[in-house]
């Protein structure tokens, strides 16, 4: 006779504890960020999981930034991150932590979920619309690369929806 398996973060039969689900929240300090962040929360909070904050920081070729430039952009991104984070995180009591990872986005993001065995991948989506759905098609997304290339489940957050200013008149 089988026994079902634990979930992740709870005990066996044997007393012994599993480790907690982890959810991978990728941002970048931009406003679809605390969108990720809200729904990274929600999940974590209903499945008892931990979150990592995964913040990829930009590479840039030698020469083409300041280098006390750089510094201050991946300080300032990582400030933000951090209060993303800590507001949408904080108030559900989710434990969470950062991560960051130079490089390109998708392949930093897949880096950090290997690392923490992550159950999910949340990123968020860039919008819709025929010149973002060009942009894609041509440069690929980062969410679109994520989703091309990872074994593990990946949820994309839309951006917010626009008040439709014809819908006030």
């Amino acid at each position: 006779m089988s026994h079902p398996q634990p979930e992740r973060g709870q005990h066996t039969q044997d007393g012994a504890m599993t480790s907690p689900p982890v959810i991978v929240a990728a941002v970048d300090g931009g406003p679809i960020g605390e969108r990720v962040l809200d729904s990274a929360a929600r999940l974590a909070a209903r499945t008892r999981a931990q979150v990592v904050v995964a913040h990829v920081q930009p590479t840039f070729r030698v020469g083409s930034v300041d280098g006390e430039a750089l510094v201050d952009l991946r300080r300032d991104l990582e400030f933000k991150v951090l209060t993303q984070a800590s507001v949408a995180l904080d108030p559900l009591s989710v434990p969470w932590r950062l991560d960051i990872e130079p490089g390109e986005p998708a392949a930093a993001i897949h880096e950090i979920a290997e690392r923490n065995d992550a159950a999910l991948i949340i990123v968020g989506s860039c919008g819709t619309g025929f010149w973002v759905t060009l942009r894609r098609l041509l440069r690929h997304s980062v969410s679109t690369r994520v989703i091309r290339h990872e074994h593990r489940p990946v949820l994309v957050v839309p951006p917010a929806l626009r008040s439709d200013k014809r819908d006030a008149t």
